[in-house]
């Protein structure tokens, strides 16, 4: 995996978590700044709407975070072929995994 997917992924996590702050944000503010009397059924409704949101952008989080870790993963394994493959003297198949300038 290059350093750019590499980047991607890890902007991708980061939004993940700016996500669900923001949800949360979102969800105080909304709760704050509400100065309609509303019926105690539809302030449960969309607490409760506000909480689910919430918790998509947590899992969100959790697979970015996944991804990352899986990229970090490939690029050891890449960085161990590279090492390996210059050890048994193939410089061709070194410079397959090795990243470009």
């Amino acid at each position: 995996m290059s350093e750019s997917t590499a980047t991607k992924v890890g902007s991708a996590a980061d939004a993940g978590e700016g996500l669900a702050q923001t949800i949360s944000e979102v969800g105080a503010n909304a709760a704050q700044s509400c100065s309609l009397p509303m019926p105690r059924w539809a302030r449960r409704a969309d607490q409760h709407t506000i909480d689910e949101l919430a918790s998509v952008a947590r899992e969100i989080g959790k697979v970015t975070d996944l991804i990352s870790a899986i990229a970090a993963q490939t690029n050891l394994l890449a960085l161990n072929a590279t090492i390996e493959a210059a050890r048994a003297g193939m410089p061709a198949a070194a410079s397959a995994w090795w990243p470009r300038k």
